[in-house]
C-alpha cells in the first residue's frame, strides 16, 4: 500500500530565471553559470572571496537586517572573487529582478549551497 500524497508532493515547476551552479567534472570546484542573450558566463565560485571582504560589511550585513547593506555585502563578494569582465559585464546587463536572483543565488553557491537547476 503506498502513502497518501501530501501537498509538498505536488510543487509547482520554478518560473525563475535559468541559472544553475553545476559541478565541475574535475577539480571539485563548483562554477557558477547563468545565461545572457544565448550565451553562457560563468562567475568564480571562490570562497575565499568572502574572506578578503572587510568584516565591518559583514557585521553590519548581519546586524542590520537592511536589504541594502545586504547588497553592498553581495556586490563586494562579487568583486573580491575577482569575476571575467565579459561575465560581470553581462550580469549587469540584466534586468534588476534577474541580476539579484542569479548575484543571491550566486552567494549561496560559494557558501556551498547547490542552486540547483532551473
Amino acid at each position: 500500500m503506498t502513502a497518501p500524497k501530501k501537498p509538498q508532493d505536488h510543487k509547482k515547476k520554478s518560473t525563475r530565471p535559468k541559472t544553475q551552479a553545476v559541478a565541475a567534472e574535475a577539480g571539485g570546484r563548483n562554477p557558477f553559470e547563468f545565461e545572457h542573450d544565448g550565451k553562457t558566463y560563468t562567475l568564480p565560485n571562490d570562497q575565499e572571496a568572502a574572506s578578503r571582504v572587510p568584516g565591518q560589511l559583514v557585521r553590519d550585513a548581519i546586524m542590520s537586517g537592511d536589504d541594502t547593506t545586504e547588497m553592498k555585502l553581495a556586490f563586494a563578494t562579487l568583486e573580491a572573487a575577482d569575476p571575467d569582465p565579459e561575465a560581470l559585464e553581462a550580469l549587469y546587463a540584466k534586468p534588476f529582478i534577474e541580476m539579484f536572483t542569479i548575484l543571491g543565488e550566486w552567494m549561496q553557491a560559494i557558501n556551498g549551497v547547490s542552486a540547483g537547476k532551473y
